[in-house]
């Protein structure tokens, strides 16, 4: 019985250390949806929420409804940032077939919901979904990429997302991507950059440098931890590409 119970403890003790909440809490992570959402707190529905990992960052996924739109939201849980938003009205378009907003007015509505005047890129295309006509817009301005759809007969906004655009991290130590590649050729003898594919790239968390090396009849695939200059990763096998 003492086995079970100690057994019992280090799964729960495992547990609370791999959900724990980060430097905000649960609550908090709600507050910053609801807040960023622009509702009455006293209106909200259903309101979920968890913690999950994404590309190795902890996040609180935030869920609620207020009347029928119902809100998601992607929160860091180390700094409360917001990653994404998403707003989904939950009414059917007008059912109209007729064209009767301008792509310019349907751009104009997008950017007055986002709360910006202008974007560094922009798509726009017109299409068909459950019999009407809809407007698909997606634009980026500074941070963000914005994603909005609006029915093309009376201009009503349908779905409204945003996502944090993520600037590529940086290593932590000093190891450069040049520093990284003459560690693999190192490893290799004769084999030079130009026989090299590497990029930056993030894996549970870390900062590392991934590619491939083909020379010599071999293709080479490898991993390195950009903070400790450790390969993580090293496999070689005959190269049949020609």
């Amino acid at each position: 019985m003492r086995k079970v119970l100690i057994v019992t403890i280090a799964l729960l003790l495992s547990a609370s250390l791999l959900f724990a909440d980060g430097n905000i809490d649960r609550n908090r992570a709600q507050e910053i949806a609801i807040a960023d959402a622009g509702v009455d707190p006293s209106t909200v529905r259903s309101v979920r929420s968890s913690l999950d990992r994404e590309d190795g960052i902890r996040v609180y996924d935030v869920e609620f409804r207020v009347d029928y739109v119902e809100y998601s939201y992607e929160i860091e849980a180390s700094t409360g940032n917001i990653l994404s938003a998403d707003r989904d009205m939950n009414i059917w378009p007008s059912g109209r077939t007729d064209v009767t907003i301008t792509e310019d007015e349907a751009i104009a509505a997008a950017y007055t919901d986002a709360g910006v005047s202008s974007s560094d890129t922009i798509r726009v295309r017109l299409g068909w979904d459950d019999g009407a006509q809809e407007y698909d817009i997606e634009f980026t301005s500074g941070d963000w990429k914005y994603d909005y759809k609006l029915d093309a007969a009376d201009g009503t906004i349908l779905e409204a997302g945003r996502d944090r655009i993520m600037k590529a991290a940086q290593p932590t130590s000093g190891l450069s991507i040049d520093e990284a590649a003459a560690l693999v050729l190192e490893r290799i003898d004769g084999a030079a950059r130009d026989n090299m594919r590497i990029r930056q790239s993030r894996d549970d968390g870390r900062i590392v440098y991934e590619g491939q090396v083909r020379y010599n009849g071999y293709e080479y695939e490898f991993e390195i931890d950009a903070a400790t200059g450790r390969f993580t990763d090293w496999e070689r096998e005959r190269d049949d590409w020609d």
